[in-house]
Order: C-alpha cells, then structure tokens, then sequence
C-alpha cells in the first residue's frame, strides 16, 4: 500500500500520525483510542515509504508564511524559527494558527484559545496547532475549513478528511522550512490526547 492509499482510505477516521525528526512516521498511542483500529495498524503496516500523498486538491495550498501586521505586532518573530517567537514580555509561544490558502499565520499569548487572533479568514480556514516546548513536539488539529461546508448540517466525510489531511501537511512543510526539522510533528490531534500528554483541559 502506497501512504496516498492509506490517506484516501483512513482520513474520514482523522488517525493521528506523528512525523518525527529523523524520517520516521508512526500513528500516535493513546490509552483507550477507538478510532485507531487493527485494521487501520495493518494497512499502516504495508505503507513502504512516506513521500507527499498525491492529492489532487494540493494545488489549493500554499506552504508560504505571511504575516498578518497587527498579530505580529504583539511579538518577537524569527522566521528562521518561527517556534521560537515570544510574546513581548518573552513568553514562549504555544499556539499558532495558518491558513494553508493564503500563507497567513498568527500567534497566540499563552494560554489564550486560538479563537482569540482573528485573521482575514473565517476562523476555521486556519490549520491550529499547539507547540508543546518540553516535549519537542507541535500538534495540529483535523481542519474543516468553512468552503468545504455547503449547508450548516454538512458531515465530516472522506472528502473532508483528504482535505484536512493535505492542509496539515502543508503546515507541515511550513514548519520545517521555518525552523521546525528537529521537531515531532502530530496530525490530528483532539483534546482528549492533549489533556492525556499534559494534563491540562481546555486547550
């Protein structure tokens, strides 16, 4: 199985892999975690190499970086690092949020939710992700912007998930051209994963 098939077949179940520094990709282990089935382990299994899945709606996405002038006004912003930027006082950073369509990035003060940085983009047009320091490692939610739904009652479907997949990647490769190579990098990570890493709710 080649990793485009295991993507189209397993991205409706939003499994959450992680993509560490030295090239390897494993799905995440958390206790009690039904969405990852035997299955899904088996068909992870057979993949033989991890290169950038062939999606056509790739071509949607940027991996570019923009600053958004009155976000980043209120920190200190290396480019060359982007996960080194502080907050004027020096507070690291833990959130940002990316709009993989247009490059637009902004950062969040500790411990602010990501709602609290509005872009020029509905909010849900960014892919949100949450550095964790202590632990090397930056987690990206599941992304379902607000031009995939067609009705309020629309599902989160198999198009959806390709979709998803393909933004956080492209935040992905972002990030590592922004300072982010010695990272693990986690795709769709949901709140009960993150209070079971930090113990800490409302994230």
């Amino acid at each position: 199985m080649n990793f485009s098939d295991f993507v189209q077949t397993w991205a409706m179940s939003t499994p959450s892999l992680v993509f560490g520094p030295e090239g390897r990709v494993t799905i995440a282990r958390y206790q009690d975690d039904c969405t990852v089935t035997e299955l899904m382990r088996q068909d992870f299994a057979k993949v033989t190499a991890f290169r950038r899945p062939k999606i056509a709606r790739a071509q949607r996405f940027t991996n570019e970086v923009k600053l958004n002038p009155s976000n980043a006004d209120r920190f200190n912003i290396d480019l060359d690092d982007i996960l080194a930027t502080t907050s004027e006082g020096g507070n690291p950073i833990e959130k940002f949020s990316w709009n993989p369509e247009t490059g637009e990035i902004l950062f969040i003060h500790a411990p602010m939710q990501h709602a609290t940085a509005r872009g020029a983009s509905h909010f849900d047009d960014y892919v949100r992700a949450i550095i964790l320091h202590k632990q090397n490692k930056v987690l990206f939610r599941p992304f379902w912007p607000s031009w995939m739904r067609k009705t309020p009652y629309d599902r989160f479907d198999e198009e959806a998930g390709v979709v998803s997949f393909d933004a956080q990647w492209e935040a992905k490769e972002m990030l590592e051209r922004h300072g982010g190579r010695g990272w693990n990098i986690e795709m769709n990570t949901n709140n009960r994963q993150l209070e079971e890493v930090t113990g800490r709710r409302n994230w």
